[in-house]
């Protein structure tokens, strides 16, 4: 069986058991079911649009809650990329991934956004995302925000203040992404790709 993409219908909580999908084909019961970097095991297939699933979080992962077209893959074990040994979960359990499927997005400078856990933030809305990043707190050094977007929209993420003479950053249509980190009350970029900066 080879791995099928498709995207969540309407968003879903960390403990539901019935999911909304784009279409359902390549589900079938027994499968593997990712949405985002959760793992499940799909238990039935209801109907072209709905999924049962069961093991929320598994495979060393956690049960969370998905927003609307978050990405979702179905397959068996052997047909997702290989573990390296010592290693309990194919996704990074370190990272706190939140899925933005609304224009306003996340802004990790923003008091209760602004956290010691190193976040990343997949953008899944089919609508262009707009969003200001302020500054982190002084008790924030050395966390990092990650943006990732693999749609066909151009985010626009403006710097306030700018980040090394940067006041914008445009994702290209198709997929980017950056690499943000606190520092002295300041961001820096780590990393980025398919990012236009002005």
């Amino acid at each position: 069986m080879a791995l099928t993409k498709t995207t969540l219908a309407a968003s879903c909580g960390s403990d539901d058991l019935k999911l909304n999908v784009t279409s359902s084909t390549g589900a079938t019961p027994g499968c593997l079911v990712q949405v985002g970097d959760e793992f499940m095991n799909c238990v039935s297939v209801d109907t072209a649009t709905q999924i049962g699933v069961r093991s929320r979080g598994s495979q060393g992962g956690r049960a969370k809650a998905h927003g609307l077209l978050s990405p979702v893959t179905f397959g068996l074990g052997l047909d997702f990329p290989d573990v390296p040994p010592g290693t309990a979960s194919p996704t990074s359990t370190d990272w706190d991934v939140r899925e933005v499927g609304v224009v306003g997005g996340y802004d990790p400078g923003v008091a209760g956004q602004n956290t010691r856990v190193n976040t990343e933030v997949v953008i899944t809305t089919a609508a262009q995302v707009a969003q200001t990043i302020t500054a982190p707190s002084q008790g924030a050094d050395g966390t990092e925000v990650r943006f990732l977007a693999n749609n066909n929209v151009a985010h626009v993420l403006t710097f306030s203040p700018a980040i090394g003479g940067k006041v914008t950053g445009t994702f290209a249509a198709g997929g980017a992404s950056l690499t943000l980190r606190a520092q002295n009350g300041a961001w820096t970029i780590l990393a980025s790709g398919g990012i236009t900066f002005a």
